[in-house]
């Protein structure tokens, strides 16, 4: 077979696979696709009350109040106190509304307060915030119980000013609790008032 006949050969075997090769479109990489953001999983239900919220149920109830007014220049000389506290769930078991109140007497001038308090999953604390029948106003925070007691650290503002103020309570049982309520003057902490509350009705 000389070279034009061999020649002749080939390009009869390549010509029928040209229309092949042409209707046979490119193949072409698919783009990688992009990581999708991880998402927290989304609440089952409702939301519900913080468990530490279990700690503020010693205060549910009625209660009867006996204590003292301590000796301070700003509230005079030491004297009795008696009153009433109470504490009821609110806002579907996420907060408890307090209302504490002191009786008028002739060394001492009474007051009503009126508040809630509760847990702020947020920021791990516990929150609360109160006012008064002679115009004050308070708001405070608290880690909660440790051992048998639970301290509240903020502060309270009124007509006399703002200071800071700290109240520490007392778990003494099922029954019965107690509060030291204390004033920060010029940095030093100054004892106010001492109360015991036992459980009882109004």
């Amino acid at each position: 077979m000389n070279q034009r006949t061999l020649r002749a050969v080939v390009l009869a075997l390549s010509l029928p696979a040209l229309p092949a090769l042409a209707q046979e479109p490119a193949k072409v990489a698919a783009p990688a696709k992009a990581a999708e953001p991880v998402r927290a999983a989304a609440p089952s239900g409702p939301p519900r009350p913080a468990p530490q919220l279990e700690q503020l149920k010693l205060f549910l109830g009625n209660w009867k109040c006996a204590g003292k007014q301590l000796a301070t220049p700003m509230f005079g000389p030491e004297h009795p106190i008696t009153g009433t506290a109470s504490a009821k769930l609110e806002s579907d078991g996420f907060w408890q509304q307090f209302v504490y109140e002191e009786k008028k007497t002739a060394q001492h001038p009474g007051i009503k307060l009126v508040g809630l308090w509760g847990y702020d999953q947020g920021g791990k604390r516990f929150i609360r915030a109160a006012g008064g029948s002679n115009g004050t106003w308070d708001s405070a925070t608290s880690v909660g119980f440790n051992a048998d007691k639970m301290v509240w650290t903020g502060d309270l503002s009124g007509p006399a000013g703002r200071m800071p103020f700290r109240q520490t309570f007392t778990r003494k049982g099922d029954k019965e609790w107690s509060f030291r309520l204390e004033l920060n003057q010029g940095g030093t902490w100054v004892p106010l008032s001492e109360v015991s509350c036992t459980a009882g009705k109004k």
